[in-house]
């Protein structure tokens, strides 16, 4: 499978939240996920949403959450209704790498349906997870499992917890392909942003009329949608 990663902009990463429901209960979650949270995302409506995909438009699926190893039946529910050439990953807390019995059948779900596990790395993480079992699957697997980068290398976490945030425009200029999530009440979340991640519209709508919006939010500009949006520095002169 090959990931498409530059001039792609006419292109969607488009990923699925099943629950936030989680494991873990960090202090920097964006998504606001725990033990205690229990929505689902209605898989009825979500299949009627998949059908009105272009699916030439899409470059890549992903499943997160919450943390998505909990909802495996589902995810591998979904995942039947996609097409088999589309590369899929998985963002989990790597929660399940403590026990063998877990982490054998993580390995499995990940081999069968062809995805790759980006192992999440912050130190909240890291004193949950078995770091000796996950350098063995990445050595082995790699194709299957990756930790993902130290939080030093990325925007934080946290960006939506109240921590600064550094506007870097990435929404106006990144050429990789456009960042979606539908969250578990069906609204679909634009995530091409460092700091706002603005409700783009609802399964209900259908993609097209998703992608249209988007288009249009480009065309117009972020400062009404993005309240970490700054305006271009040579824009600020000319004006």
């Amino acid at each position: 499978m090959v990931w498409n990663l530059q001039g792609t902009s006419n292109l969607f990463d488009l990923s699925f939240m099943y629950s936030r429901e989680c494991n873990l209960r960090c202090p920097f979650c964006m998504y606001s996920s725990g033990p205690e949270v229990k929505d689902r995302l209605s898989l009825s409506a979500l299949y009627d949403f998949i059908q009105t995909i272009p699916m030439d438009r899409i470059n890549s699926f992903g499943f997160y959450g919450g943390e998505p190893t909990m909802f495996l039946n589902e995810n591998a529910g979904i995942m039947g209704w996609l097409p088999q050439d589309k590369p899929k990953f998985m963002i989990s807390n790597g929660y399940w790498s403590r026990d063998q019995h877990d982490a054998t059948i993580v390995k499995w779900y990940a081999k069968h349906f062809g995805f790759k596990v980006f192992v999440s790395s912050t130190a909240a993480h890291q004193r949950v997870q078995n770091a000796e079992i996950l350098a063995k699957f990445c050595e082995r697997y790699p194709e299957q499992f990756e930790i993902k980068a130290a939080e030093t290398e990325f925007l934080p976490m946290g960006r939506l917890a109240g921590r600064p945030i550094a506007c870097s425009q990435r929404c106006d200029w990144d050429t990789r392909p456009l960042r979606l999530a539908v969250q578990p009440d069906g609204s679909v979340i634009f995530q091409t942003c460092d700091g706002s991640y603005p409700i783009a519209g609802h399964i209900d709508h259908g993609f097209p009329r998703i992608a249209a919006r988007i288009e249009g939010m480009r065309i117009a500009g972020f400062e009404s949608h993005c309240p970490h949006y700054q305006k271009p520095i040579i824009a600020t002169l000319a004006a």
